[in-house]
């Protein structure tokens, strides 16, 4: 996907998690491919730690990548949200390497857990959104 591709992507995109814009945004085009790459370039994670949000085996979501083909309604759902995550905790913290060292840091309002051990569950993802807007607000998160 070149950069104006992702770029262009990535506007359609929400900004938090949003679950109407989300179904609107999966009835009205087909970006499945381009979703998982958007993921890799997003997140700069590779296909083993992006595949376990999913429940899938990295080889099958590297063949879903590379054949483009239509994703399964679950994985661009999921797709959407998390990328979705990532431009809400790029605003909260400024950029993506901050985020991404939060979401990777135990944190006691996540059981001790690192927030990113969420992201394999929707309600996990939701979670993670609503601390970050508890975070633009003022709320020790």
């Amino acid at each position: 996907m070149s950069a104006q591709e992702e770029a262009t992507l990535m506007r359609k995109i929400p900004a938090y998690i949003d679950l109407n814009r989300t179904m609107m945004l999966m009835q009205s085009n087909n970006e499945s491919g381009n979703y998982l790459d958007a993921l890799n370039k997003t997140t700069s994670l590779g296909d083993v730690e992006i595949s376990k949000w999913f429940h899938i085996k990295p080889n099958q979501l590297t063949k879903y990548k590379r054949n483009k083909s239509e994703l399964p309604e679950y994985m661009r759902e999921n797709s959407i949200y998390i990328l979705s995550l990532f431009k809400h905790g790029k605003k909260v913290f400024g950029t993506t390497n901050k985020f991404m060292q939060w979401l990777k840091t135990e944190n006691f309002y996540f059981d001790k857990k690192a927030p990113i051990e969420l992201l394999s569950t929707s309600s996990g993802k939701m979670i993670v959104d609503n601390s970050l807007t508890a975070m633009e607000y003022g709320d020790n998160v």
